[in-house]
Formats: C-alpha cells, sequence, structure tokens
C-alpha cells in the first residue's frame, strides 16, 4: 500500500514531535544532519523538511542558519489577539514564573505621534512606566507604557 506524501510528512512530524516530547530529543538538542535524519527514518530530504518547518511553526524546533536545527529549551510565548493580558499573565500562561528587574514611573512629554493621537499639545506631560520582564530569570522584554492612543482616524 502506498502512503501518500501529506500523510508521510504528518507521519515523521508526529514522530519527531513524539521525540521531543518524550525526551529522546532533549530541550536544547541539535538534531542530526537531513541527510542522516531522512536515512535513519527511511523518508526523502523534501518530507523530512516539510516536516521540521511545520514544527518549527509550531514552535518546537528552531533553525539557526549556519549551525543546524534545535530542539527549542523554552517554548515561544502565544497570546491570543483578541485576549489581553499582562505580560506577566503571558508568560505565566507559558508555565514559567514571571519577574520584574527593573520598574520606572516617570513624567515625561508626549511624542509629536502621540500628542496628535491623543489630541494633546505637543510636551504635554503624561506618566511613562518602563518595565523589564523576566520569566524564570532570563531576560527577554522591556515594556514602554504610556498614554494609550486612540485607533487612528482614516487618512491618517
Amino acid at each position: 500500500m502506498k502512503v501518500g506524501r501529506s500523510s508521510l510528512v504528518r507521519q515523521v512530524q508526529e514522530d519527531l514531535r513524539g521525540r521531543i516530547l518524550d525526551g529522546s530529543l532533549p530541550a536544547g538538542s541539535q538534531l542530526p544532519a537531513e541527510v542522516d535524519l531522512a536515512r535513519s527514518m527511511g523518508v526523502s530530504r523534501t518530507s523530512l523538511r516539510e516536516a521540521v518547518q511545520q514544527l518549527q511553526l509550531d514552535g518546537l524546533l528552531i533553525k539557526r542558519h549556519g549551525y543546524g536545527t534545535f530542539v527549542r529549551s523554552t517554548p515561544p510565548l502565544r497570546s491570543a489577539l483578541n485576549v489581553n493580558k499582562s505580560t506577566s499573565e503571558l508568560i505565566r500562561d507559558q508555565g514559567m514564573v514571571p519577574g520584574t528587574v527593573a520598574a520606572q514611573v516617570r513624567r515625561a512629554a508626549v511624542t509629536p505621534h502621540e500628542a496628535d493621537r491623543l489630541g494633546l499639545a505637543p510636551d504635554d506631560p503624561v506618566m511613562l512606566t518602563w518595565e523589564h520582564y523576566v520569566p524564570d530569570a532570563f531576560e527577554f522584554v522591556v515594556q514602554r507604557r504610556g498614554p494609550s492612543l486612540p485607533p487612528a482616524a482614516p487618512g491618517r
């Protein structure tokens, strides 16, 4: 019985996913060379490439040009665009512990863009908050929060 190519790609993808999830391919480890991995799995390099590409899109693998393909050591942060969550909530949703290593609140002048969008005079004072978040002590984001900007008017 002949297996369709898309079915074969899906089988390779699920095989690799299983190896990642059961620890056979541990976090941070490098996948074998493409030709060797394809040969060991009994598939073409093209089928393997497609499966690997899908696992990259799923956030399980990361490709580093010139170095190889690696199992991600931390999952990518994901959030639905229709849900308004804080940075700490996003970090917690990924199974990590949020923390803030630096925070600053200060008075500042609005930028020309902010002034235009909010109907303020240039250099009107606003309060700005800067926060440097760290999930599981891994530095990753600096967030600037200032005045809330309304949606752009048509033609702007």
